[in-house]
């Protein structure tokens, strides 16, 4: 997650041709999540920002001089990979073994003031973990009950908060997480789903509905786009008429509305292109 106005994210569609039982790919999508994770990590222990880290691995890794345009460029796309659940597992591998190969880092290995990594596991023993990364006091907040309340029916990974309504009596998030629903490691039982949290006239919050299969249309969510004009925009992927279980390919941008009920409803859903 970030500081943007809203969350936008890379959702689960690491569907890798190479994988085969949903339990694997399950445990795919949480190793991609976690290498993210322990990169951002090292970031911060060597005091590096992303600018940083593009410059110092650009110049490294090239056999000739690098321009300022090619920093730019791998900038920006690391950034992404460092987001995306599309991102390779080898490419993230290479990251980390750069990181831990630098002097910055083997001094912080000397001295032992490096922090432990520890991977999320998806399951309840997460919680605390979930909390403490995120560092906006109001998204805390929302998570404080909306984490307790998705791992306590499933697996539960990558919360993304939307902010929706806000007024002078209460205000309104959306929280979209990857998970597998009561733990069945079944194709049909993992994906997307959502709580709605509200804030009540005493400032506490709580998690007012919830869907536990957050029907959008789309096989996966790659990007939440945005809350606008009453309208929460999806990016993601369906089948094509060829596609593996494991693999759709068709780009979608999908529109949906919230009804009087708290039911989210999709009003349109438009063709953007093939995955590759």
């Amino acid at each position: 997650m970030n500081s943007l106005g809203i969350h936008p994210f890379e959702f689960i569609c690491t569907l890798l041709h190479s994988v085969g039982t949903s339990g694997d790919i399950m445990d795919n999508f949480l190793n991609v999540t976690n290498k993210q994770r322990e990169i951002k990590q090292i970031l911060k222990q060597v005091g590096w920002s992303q600018r940083q880290f593009s410059g110092k691995y650009s110049i490294d890794e090239s056999d000739r001089d690098i321009e300022e345009y090619e920093i730019n460029k791998f900038q920006e796309s690391f950034k992404k990979q460092l987001n995306r659940k599309t991102t390779k597992l080898e490419t993230l591998d290479k990251y980390i073994s750069y990181l831990k190969n630098t002097c910055e880092y083997k001094k912080l290995i000397n001295s032992e003031e490096t922090e432990e990594f520890i991977p999320l596991t998806g399951l309840f023993e997460d919680y605390k973990i979930i909390l403490n990364e995120e560092h906006d006091t109001t998204y805390r907040k929302v998570l404080e009950v909306a984490a307790a309340y998705a791992l306590a029916i499933g697996s539960a990974w990558d919360f993304n908060i939307v902010p929706l309504e806000k007024d002078e009596f209460q205000s309104s998030f959306l929280v979209i997480w990857e998970g597998d629903v009561g733990h069945n490691h079944g194709s049909g039982t993992w994906g997307p789903a959502m709580c709605k949290v509200v804030t009540s006239h005493f400032g506490y919050y709580f998690v007012s509905s919830g869907d536990h299969y957050f029907e959008t249309s789309l096989r996966c969510i790659s990007e939440v786009v945005g809350y606008s004009n009453n309208e929460l925009i999806l990016i993601g992927y369906k089948y094509g008429d060829n596609d593996a279980n494991n693999y759709p390919s068709l780009k979608h941008k999908v529109r949906m509305v919230e009804d009087n009920e708290d039911k989210w409803a999709v009003i349109d859903c438009e063709y953007i292109g093939d995955r590759f």
